[in-house]
């Protein structure tokens, strides 16, 4: 059989649409609704952690709460909140209020509706209602009944190899005649360096409104106070830490913290972290 042979022009040509035709895809027609979400009310109930917030469903006498509408819902959307008792508050997304002896007791579940008003997305979404209704409560508790309260054990995260346990400890300390609600221990989170941080911080405070540094799932712990005049204090502690321990679900407790090597060298904070599960 004789062969036949193109001449290159016409070869080239081909092998270039062979190319174009093989590596041709399907571009798919832009979806306006493919990302879109249907308006939905969301409402998250927070203890307040300096600028952050930690859900939950108990909050400590003489704390501030966050109310917060959360998405997806359009951003036209309208709220009331009817908190408890309290007047209806609106056109916030979120709100915060501050509950203490004078208005509700520990035990006390407070219930609270948010009602968004928005303009739904229709062009994807027809039967998307105008109106939407969260209901959620909590529960005011005494401090002594604080979930974190109780004993952790774990490793520090400067232990790679997990070889030394250790455990750290949340403890109420009763009330007394300046502290109607009783006062926290944190034990052992400067792993063994001295056993215990008094912390003023740690102390129920009626007038500390909106800087909440303790609650029911978290403590802001100073080792006896923070820097002044570019010192740390060490009472109870030969080295100071300072930073935060956080109860995630029931039990189990994460610290992120900065501690000094010892008194003479207070300046190069060293970071650490511990993590450990509840043991009591």
């Amino acid at each position: 059989m004789k062969a036949i042979y193109l001449p290159y022009p016409i070869t080239v040509l081909l092998f270039a649409l062979l190319l174009v035709i093989g590596c041709r895809r399907t571009v798919a027609p832009y979806n306006p609704c493919r990302d879109a979400v249907p308006f939905k009310a969301g409402l998250q109930i927070s203890e307040i952690r300096g600028d952050s917030l930690v859900e939950t469903d108990t909050v400590l006498i003489n704390t501030t709460v966050s109310f917060k509408a959360l998405s997806p819902m359009s951003i036209y959307a309208t709220f009331e909140y009817r908190i408890g008792v309290m007047d209806t508050i609106t056109d916030k997304k979120e709100v915060r209020l501050y509950f203490d002896d004078r208005n509700v007791s520990p035990g006390d579940l407070i219930k609270v509706r948010l009602i968004a008003k928005g303009e739904p997305n229709l062009a994807c979404f027809p039967n998307s209602k105008t109106v939407d209704t969260v209901e959620k409560s909590f529960r005011i508790i005494h401090w002594k009944d604080a979930p974190i309260i109780g004993k952790y054990a774990g490793y520090f995260g400067s232990d790679k190899d997990k070889t030394d346990r250790q455990v750290v400890e949340v403890r109420h300390i009763k009330a007394d005649s300046g502290y109607t609600y009783g006062s926290f221990d944190l034990f052992n989170i400067d792993k063994g360096c001295n056993s215990t941080i008094t912390n003023p911080y740690l102390l129920p405070d009626p007038y500390n409104v909106f800087f909440t540094r303790t609650g029911a799932r978290f403590m802001v712990f100073i080792g006896g106070g923070d820097s002044t005049g570019g010192s740390f204090t060490f009472v109870n502690s030969c080295r100071a830490p300072s930073g935060v321990l956080l109860l995630k679900g029931r039990d189990t407790v994460t610290a992120k913290f900065t501690y000094s090597k010892s008194r003479s060298e207070v300046t190069t904070r060293i970071n650490e972290t511990f993590e450990g599960i509840r043991i009591k």
